[in-house]
Parts: C-alpha cells; sequence; structure tokens
C-alpha cells in the first residue's frame, strides 16, 4: 500500500514537472518548436491531445473542407499524411512499428468507413469518455474465452469495401466527414491506448493495438461519428469552404472526450489487465512479442 501511494506520488510529481516545461517552452518559442517537449514526454495525455491539435492546425486540419490541401492523392495517401502526424506526437514505445504499418492503417480505414447517423439511446453517454472506456474494457475482458483469446476487431472488415480509399481526393461531404472522423478517432484511440499501458516503457503490441480499437469502437465511436455527419450534412460546409469551422468542429469533440492526467491515473488503477501473447492482425495465431 504505501509503496503504491509512494509511486503515485512520484508519478504527480514527474507529472508537475512535465506540465511546467511544457509551459514555459510554449511562452518563450513558436508553435512548431514548443510542441517538442510534449512529444517527448510519455506522461500527461493532455498535453498530447493539445499537440495533436496544434500540429494539425499548421498543416491541414485549415484546409480540410476544400481540396487545397492534397491535389492530386488519393484519399489513401491523404489519410497516411494525418496517421504518420498524429504517432509521432505520443511517441509511444513501438519499436516494431506497428502504429505505422499498414495493417493499423487500415484498421482505421475500416473505422471511419462507417459513418452513419445513429440517434438510438447509448448508456454509455451519460459517462465520461473515461468512464465509459473502462466499463467497456471489462465487458471486452470479461467476455473472452480464456486469456490469450485472441481480440476481435470487426471494423476490419470495412476495409474490402472502402473503395472509396482509392479514389483520388475531392471535395465533397463524405470527404470532409471522414477525414474529420480520422482525425478525432486516431488522437482518441491513442489516448485509449495510452490509458491500456501500465506505463511509460510498455512496448507497444498488435494485440494492444487491436485491443485500443475495440475499445473506443464501442465506447466512444458513436459519440463522435453521428455529431460528424450531422454537421457535415446540416451546414453545408464543404460548399462553403467554411474550413475554420470544421477545424473548431474537430477540436471541439477531441476535447470533449479527452482524460486529464490526474484522471487517467485514477482509470488506470481499475483497469483490468490484458496480459496475454501477441498476436497477429487478422488471424488466430499466437506469436511471440519479440
Amino acid at each position: 500500500m504505501g509503496r503504491s501511494v509512494c509511486k503515485q506520488g512520484a508519478r504527480r510529481h514527474a507529472l508537475e514537472l512535465v506540465n511546467r516545461t511544457c509551459d514555459e517552452v510554449a511562452k518563450h518559442f513558436p508553435a512548431d518548436v514548443s510542441v517538442a517537449p510534449g512529444i517527448a514526454q510519455r506522461l500527461n495525455p493532455e498535453i498530447k491531445i493539445q499537440d495533436s491539435i496544434q500540429v494539425g492546425k499548421s498543416r491541414y486540419w485549415r484546409g480540410l473542407a476544400s481540396s487545397a490541401n492534397f491535389p492530386g492523392k488519393t484519399m489513401t495517401e491523404c489519410l497516411d499524411v494525418i496517421h504518420t502526424d498524429i504517432i509521432a506526437v505520443w511517441n509511444f514505445n513501438d519499436q516494431h512499428g506497428y502504429l505505422n504499418s499498414r495493417p493499423c492503417r487500415d484498421l482505421m480505414i475500416g473505422m471511419v468507413n462507417d459513418l452513419v447517423v445513429r440517434d438510438r439511446p447509448d448508456p454509455n453517454k451519460t459517462l465520461t469518455a473515461g468512464l465509459a472506456m473502462v466499463g467497456t474494457i471489462a465487458g471486452i475482458v470479461s467476455a473472452l474465452s480464456g486469456p490469450a483469446a485472441p481480440i476481435v476487431v470487426p471494423i476490419a472488415a470495412g476495409v474490402v469495401i472502402a473503395v472509396w480509399a482509392r479514389e483520388v481526393y475531392k471535395q465533397s461531404d463524405p470527404t470532409l466527414r471522414r477525414l474529420m472522423a480520422y482525425i478525432v478517432d486516431l488522437t482518441l484511440i491513442m489516448q485509449t491506448l495510452f490509458l491500456l499501458i501500465p506505463d511509460n516503457s510498455t512496448l507497444i503490441s498488435r494485440r494492444l493495438v487491436k485491443f485500443a480499437f475495440k475499445v473506443y469502437d464501442e465506447s466512444l465511436k458513436d459519440r463522435v461519428h453521428t455529431p460528424i455527419a450531422k454537421y457535415v450534412d446540416g451546414t453545408n460546409v464543404t460548399n462553403r469552404g467554411d474550413r475554420d469551422n470544421a477545424l473548431e468542429k474537430i477540436e471541439e469533440l477531441i476535447k470533449l472526450s479527452c482524460i486529464s492526467s490526474e484522471e487517467m491515473l485514477k482509470l488506470r488503477e481499475q483497469i483490468v489487465k490484458l496480459d496475454a501473447p501477441d498476436e497477429l492482425w487478422d488471424s488466430d495465431t499466437r506469436v511471440s512479442a519479440k
């Protein structure tokens, strides 16, 4: 008990130092430099969220409602740029490069393939993002047939029919919805992965990545996709090229599900650990996590 309290105290002290450092750098350096300390640190998810937003704003978010950013590129190429930038901000211990791999990117394409508006009652909507995820994590773990059972991610099936991902980028409502969803989804999936790992040195595995996708898919996805679809369809934003409003909506949706560092510490104590060998992306075959 005493050791646990001591460990938490040390972690909180480290978080304070990280926050102060990032605040001071932000005061005295331009935006492209001020995100560097946040990217380097692996303690505070709030700073990661802020830096993801800052990087996006400085590069391509402002042009999402027009075709100015990615002329002549396929949707896959556009999404690859977004994916690489967001993953870099989180700076996980991903020695095998799973988060930047093609299978992980394809899982994201599957995630944004389904943007149907859903108004059905959702008990998770009454919970904070953190509590909704913790409850979902417990449900997924209890539903597994055993500790080594593979994580099944149903959204992967959507990749097969995602013909739009191979088409050239064009200004349209479906394009804007998918770009907005990709940004918000991937940012919050990285926050979910941050919640799942016990400490900063944890080596990222395919099993952990798939677990994070499944948790987000079952707990928070509808909270993001439904308002995005309603926003794009209801505001005629694409025809107006109102790119700043699209940017504001992205930022709003990310911040609605942002988990503070203090809450993250408490939530991690409630999580049922997923302890099992690594697995392949699309197979039940177990593999060693070398």
